[in-house]
């Protein structure tokens, strides 16, 4: 009896550390990275356009003043949902189930250089259903924060810009 009741402490333990541990990584994905450039607010801002634009993000604003960079959700489609009609040999036909990811990027300098970057990864993905086939284009879809995704193009970002300082 008492090794059942251990393996029960033991089972709710590790499920305890383990359920934690995410909040945690979320946590730090919403928070931006920050880094010390040790240049001027104009140059660390003409690095930080020079890399997003060439990464495909298009530009929403600049603000030399205030030192932000932002710019509009850049979307890669992953993935379109198909379904085969016809007899073998058939045809493909698009159910409009699209798999989207959105990545949000925003940047902020300081007048002492420092550096601070926001970046948000998504997973959206359009419903599968018949109203895709016969034209409709505005139908709702889900979209959930992706952290992992966010924590690797945070790193990714910060070695980019790193790179050209």
């Amino acid at each position: 009896m008492k090794d059942r009741y251990k393996l029960i402490v033991w089972i709710f333990a590790i499920f305890a550390l383990v359920s934690c541990a995410t909040p945690q990584q979320a946590k730090k994905a919403t928070e931006p990275a920050s880094i010390s450039t040790g240049k001027s607010k104009a140059e660390v801002i003409a690095i930080v356009v020079d890399v997003v634009v060439n990464e495909g993000f298009s530009i929403d604003n600049i603000n030399e003043k205030y030192g932000l960079v932002t710019c509009k959700p850049m979307q890669i489609l992953t993935g379109e949902l198909m379904t085969k009609v016809g007899e073998p040999g058939g045809g493909w036909i698009s159910t409009n189930g699209k798999m989207y990811h959105s990545i949000e990027f925003s940047a902020m300098v300081n007048s002492n250089g420092i550096l601070k970057i926001k970046i948000a990864a998504y997973d959206e993905k359009a419903p599968e259903n018949l109203a895709g086939m016969i034209g409709q284009t505005n139908m709702k879809t889900t979209r959930s924060f992706d952290t992992f995704r966010t924590l690797k193009l945070q790193k990714y970002y910060l070695n980019q810009i790193k790179g050209r300082l």
